[in-house]
């Protein structure tokens, strides 16, 4: 056995190995109920009566986010009638194949996908998310699997991908938005008439997946189901209501959670430096004013006002002030280390476009799109793609 295949069952030991501590220590995933768990599983239940869910049910089943992954545990239910065990197991088995993924399409000698395992996994809402009846894994797994397959030019498998991903959760509509923004950048970049026809096909494929966000509003009438939007008074339903704060908020926890972990992981503080210079100040002093503008100092309309964990971690210093210019820090970082465009930087784009018109912000939205960042910066290290170019 050659040395490069013994580093890959090393590997895929010891995430078995991980997944199977977290297994026992959560009591083979037979803890109580908790958090939003509490109504997405009798949620689930409405599901699980039959196999196909009725045109009324998929108007009005009680939750803000398109319905597939209520429709995935709703079938495991009425299949194994395993209880909520059966849709975390499922969880937990999808977030292993991402890691997974990450191992497979490394290089031989190459070991930066090692770290970027090790990235992804200090963020704490990939586990979170992995061991409960959440909708996020099923989203996140959609949209990496989909994105993989866009790198792969495989643009049918992706486009249904994506199709999944937007069914899953509505803000999933960023990832193949961002692409066809990409693609359509190189069509206007591109003279060559035959990679022209290509980057359209992609474009177009892009552009069908985007649209079945459009399928999805049109029946509700509404973002979401409508009846379940005015219980929850979603006030940015209107369509002059926007959260600039929820977007900043947004692109400080790329910074936390992504710039800085890689910085340290991949030593590379001789980036930092180079980050010093006209641009990086004009940058700086562009999201200072931003800041300055949309200070993100809590959620607005919502009974939780906290915005995550890392927005907990900082209210121990008990000055809104400070806590904000420690986001404005991590923003700016996350500005730096994006500038250059590319695909990951139109990726954050979207997404942080995107969350100004969410209801609410929080840490767990970064996800999918922090699956993808790791991943790229794996793929990027071993010589696949050079940084900053």
């Amino acid at each position: 056995m050659n040395k490069s295949k013994q580093k890959s069952i090393i590997i895929y030991t010891v995430i078995i190995f991980i997944y199977v501590l977290i297994f026992l220590i959560l009591d083979k995933l037979n803890f109580a109920i908790r958090k939003d768990e509490i109504h997405f599983w009798p949620t689930a239940l409405k599901f699980s009566k039959s196999w196909l869910p009725s045109i009324e049910l998929l108007k009005n089943y009680g939750e803000l986010n398109t319905p597939l992954p209520f429709i995935i545990f709703g079938s495991l239910e009425h299949v194994f009638n395993g209880g909520i065990v059966i849709g975390r197991l499922f969880n937990l088995m999808l977030s292993l194949c991402i890691l997974f993924f990450f191992t497979y399409n490394r290089k031989q000698k190459d070991t930066s996908y090692v770290y970027s395992l090790i990235g992804l996994l200090l963020f704490p809402y990939f586990i979170l998310c992995a061991t409960h009846l959440y909708t996020d894994i099923i989203a996140t797994f959609c949209v990496f699997a989909g994105f993989l397959f866009y790198l792969k030019k495989r643009n049918l498998v992706s486009c249904i991908l994506f199709i999944l991903a937007v069914s899953s959760r509505q803000h999933m509509l960023a990832f193949p938005f961002g692409i066809l923004v990409f693609e359509i950048i190189k069509l206007i970049k591109e003279s060559d008439c035959e990679m022209k026809g290509l980057i359209r096909k992609v474009a177009f494929y892009q552009f069908i997946a985007c649209t079945s966000f459009l399928a999805w509003f049109l029946f509700w009438g509404n973002f979401g189901p409508s009846t379940e939007i005015a219980i929850q008074n979603v006030s940015t339903v209107s369509a002059f209501r926007i959260y600039p704060e929820y977007s900043l908020y947004f692109l400080s926890c790329i910074g936390f959670y992504f710039v800085i972990p890689e910085i340290i992981l991949f030593k590379r503080y001789a980036d930092v430096y180079s980050y010093v210079n006209i641009k990086s100040i004009v940058i700086a002093i562009t999201v200072s004013m931003l800041f300055m503008l949309f200070p993100p100092f809590q959620n607005f309309d919502y009974s939780i006002p906290a915005m995550g964990y890392m927005d907990k971690m900082f209210r121990v210093f008990r000055s809104d002030l400070l806590r904000v210019v420690f986001f404005c820090v991590f923003a700016t970082l996350a500005c730096l280390r994006f500038y250059v465009l590319r695909i990951e930087t139109i990726l954050i784009l979207s997404n942080v476009i995107l969350m100004a018109k969410s209801h609410i912000a929080w840490d767990k939205y970064l996800l999918p799109l922090i699956v993808i960042l790791w991943f790229l910066t794996a793929i990027e290290y071993n010589g696949k793609r050079k940084p900053f170019s």
